[in-house]
């Protein structure tokens, strides 16, 4: 049995990065009837020192691991570093790796664009449910998409009509409206989904700690934060490089974070600043470029 309160890692501990080394711990943990699922983390090394430096230690890689124990055996598995979850040998889906659990159900969230991309069909007869869910995946998802045009058109066509009907009009731009809202809403779900986002969070914590000891995002995570947050905000992102073609990636996802209701200080914090105001003149360089 292993004591959480005697062996967790505690918050100054983990801002800090004090006592790591050649240390691995948990950061998620899943169950059901048959079996935990662990995710467990163990930080790299890389000094950045000068040449004289003798005792200088070899950069190694950070490292997650998914860990299984059945139950039954009492065995335990550690998947392959690049595994990225369970082999899917009931349709040939997406490698499974339990994202969170409603009572003893465990679910895996990924984003449409990433399940029509990476799953292969073969003709099997074993993938038939799948390629019919794979066939209709996108059409919830341009739901409100299709609804918001249907009903921006009929807009559209009212206001081109000598005698408009004004009570009309105006219930079209408030469902428009609300429509849009609801999207929005779906879209920040999903991103709050995602295992960068719980990144993103656990670094927003860090308000009331001295800016000298603020942690800030790794450079690959960066690079995951903008692939995940590009992907579900892609119908976002799109009109606004249509029309302001000049920003920039970085320009994009803050405007996307900021969508999504992220604090400036964790935005901050995910492009590496430990305070502000980069932010901040970042945010006035984005104004002047919105309004040319």
């Amino acid at each position: 049995m292993t004591d959480f309160g005697k062996l967790r890692l505690t918050a100054i501990g983990n801002i800090q990065g004090k006592d790591r080394k050649n240390k691995a711990w948990m950061t998620a943990l899943e169950e059901n009837a048959k079996a935990l699922f662990v995710r467990t983390y163990k930080e790299g090394k890389s000094t950045q020192s000068g040449w004289l430096d003798a005792n200088r230690e070899p950069d190694m890689p950070s490292e997650e691991r998914q860990i299984v124990y059945l139950k039954s055996s009492g065995q335990t598995f550690a998947l392959p570093v690049k595994a990225q979850g369970l082999t899917n040998d009931l349709d040939g889906g997406l490698p499974f790796w339990p994202d969170g659990q409603t009572s003893g159900y465990l679910y895996m969230i990924r984003p449409a664009k990433e399940l029509k991309t990476k799953i292969k069909l073969t003709g099997s007869s074993k993938q038939k449910e799948l390629k019919a869910f794979l066939d209709s995946v996108d059409e919830k998802q341009n739901v409100m998409q299709q609804r918001i045009e249907e009903n921006e058109s009929a807009l559209a066509l009212l206001q081109d009509r000598e005698n408009q009907n004004l009570d009309e009009i105006a219930q079209k731009e408030q469902l428009i409206t609300q429509l849009k809202k609801e999207k929005l809403a779906l879209r920040t779900w999903l991103f709050q989904q995602t295992s960068i986002y719980k990144k993103v969070m656990s670094l927003s914590d860090q308000q009331q700690v001295n800016k000298k000891i603020r942690k800030v995002m790794a450079a690959a995570e960066l690079d995951k934060l903008k692939k995940t947050t590009f992907e579900i905000y892609a119908d976002y992102i799109s009109p606004l490089q249509a029309q302001y073609s000049q920003l920039t990636e970085d320009d994009l996802l803050v405007l996307c974070l900021q969508e999504a209701g992220i604090s400036p200080l964790a935005i901050s914090l995910c492009f590496g600043h430990t305070d502000t105001v980069a932010l901040n003149q970042r945010k006035s360089r984005l104004k002047k470029k919105m309004s040319e």
